[in-house]
This record gives structure tokens, sequence and C-alpha cells, in this order.
């Protein structure tokens, strides 16, 4: 059995990034976009469409939100036998993201692997981008908060963090969204 083991450390808090890993139905949308295009939920599997048009069904086994880490198997298709996990760990003042597959027949895993290089690469461009803005978005408040023009001033509150829930790609899919503007 091939076993392929991929790690990237991006800029993003572990919180943050389990935030978008854990919603397994719209992983197109903040975890891997432009790797996954579409994502529909189908019970407890996902049907999962690749930037090459290749569409997969994959069955969730577990989300572990303990040890943040989500587990999922690969169903139909070429592969005999696939599964798949990504688990978040913190690191340093970041994190670190390791994402593993177990597949047979081997004859497979030099594709495979090339593919998850490719979701690897999406997914540090987008975790990356996310820690920016966020950061970005918090420099900015600062600024504004405390800046030394009165009428603004005066109009604003400190913003505090408020979690929503709010639907992604479909109905059936729901994600946790994190706002620092919703005042206190």
């Amino acid at each position: 059995m091939a076993s392929i083991r991929r790690e990237i450390v991006p800029l993003a808090r572990p919180e943050d990034i389990w935030d978008a890993l854990w919603d397994v139905g719209a992983p197109h949308i903040r975890l891997v976009p432009g790797f996954v295009t579409h994502t529909e939920m189908d019970g407890s599997s996902r049907i999962v469409t690749f930037f090459n048009g290749m569409t997969v069904r994959e069955r969730i086994v577990a989300v572990d939100e303990q040890q943040r880490r989500v587990v999922w198997s690969a169903v139909g298709g070429t592969l005999t036998h696939h599964n798949g996990s990504a688990q978040v760990f913190p690191e340093g003042s970041g994190s670190r993201i390791v994402w593993i597959a177990d597949l047979l027949p081997d004859e497979m895993a030099d594709r495979i692997a090339m593919l998850m290089d490719e979701g690897m690469k999406a997914m540090k461009a987008a975790l990356d981008r996310t820690r920016l803005s966020l950061t970005y978005l918090a420099a900015d408040t600062e600024a504004v908060m405390y800046s030394s023009y009165g009428p603004l001033k005066s109009s604003m509150t400190r913003p505090s963090k408020c979690q929503i829930r709010v639907p992604t790609s479909s109905i059936r899919s729901w994600s946790w969204v994190t706002s620092r503007t919703v005042p206190s």
C-alpha cells in the first residue's frame, strides 16, 4: 500500500485553519479554492470536483475537533483503496498541516502525490491570504480606533470577536464565520 505524506507551514493560526478544515462541505471556498472548484454534500459523503474536472465521492469518516483532524475515504473510481486525513498542529506563531493519503494500487501513488502537491500549494496560498487579511483588518481597525480625528473616533466602538453560523456551498453545509467587525 502506498502512503503519501505532505506538510506545509502556513502563517495562519491553528484555530483559523481548523475553521476552514472542519467545514467539509466547502473546501472550494475557504481551504483549497482553485484546487477544488465545487463540493456538494450527499449525506455523510461529499462529491468533490477538482480543477482538472475530475469528480470524486469522498465519505467523511471522522471530524475530530479535539485533535483538529478530518478523515475521509474516496469511494469508487480507479483506486481500490483510499484513506486520507488532514490534521492541524500549532507550530511557533503559526501552524503545521499534515495531509496523509494511503492508497491502492501502488501505481497510482505518483499521480496522487502530484495532485496533493497542487492541493498543498492552493491551501498555503489561501490560508496565508486569510492570515494577512485578518492582520490588515485588525491593523486598520486599530488605526481608526485610535485616530486623532475626533468625529470618527467618537462614532466607533471597539470591535469584539463574534461567531455566527451561515450557509456556504449548499443549504446542507454550514460554516462558522468569525468577525471582528461586530460591535460589542
